[in-house]
């Protein structure tokens, strides 16, 4: 979707920093469905329906991406591990989340990043990875909500 508006920011005066600019384009994934990992616990793996693929930043401009992940771990003393990757630069690791004591273990996890990449055009991934050797799934119960990520460029 290509969607213009304007992006609060709040005053200079007041020393507070913030987005300011038009928004140029948004793209959104909501992924519905349900995602579960091998137990290969070596290697990331791509969360295939949590990527935007081909979008175009222009010179300058700022990109603004949120992710909202909703997941499980299936076995006992494990956790997992989330990258967030634009072409095959990290822009965001977060690492051994939400270790369960005792069984299934959920866990909603929220991630912002701000850059100006320069001009192209980009592919943004999610991966995940457990730390040990069981299943990942990702909205384990896709009625009681879905992952999503969002990404906007903003006029830089």
């Amino acid at each position: 979707k290509n969607m213009s508006g304007k992006v609060g920011r709040a005053g200079s005066k007041s020393g507070q920093i913030g987005l300011s600019g038009i928004v140029l384009q948004i793209a959104n994934k909501n992924f519905g469905s349900t995602f579960t990992s091998s137990s290969d616990h070596s290697a990331y793996q791509t969360v295939a329906n949590l990527t935007h693929a081909d979008f175009v930043v222009g010179a300058g401009n700022i990109v603004f991406l949120t992710l909202s992940l909703r997941a499980t771990v299936n076995n006992s003393g494990d956790g997992f591990s989330v990258k967030i990757l634009r072409g095959s630069t990290l822009l965001m690791e977060s690492v051994n989340n939400f270790f369960s004591q005792g069984g299934t273990m959920g866990s909603q996890l929220g991630f912002q990043n701000y850059e100006v990449p320069g001009a192209g055009t980009y592919t943004y991934t999610v991966q995940i990875k457990n730390r040990q050797n069981s299943a990942i799934s990702v909205n384990p119960n896709a009625t009681t909500g879905t992952s999503s990520m969002t990404i906007m460029e903003i006029k830089g």
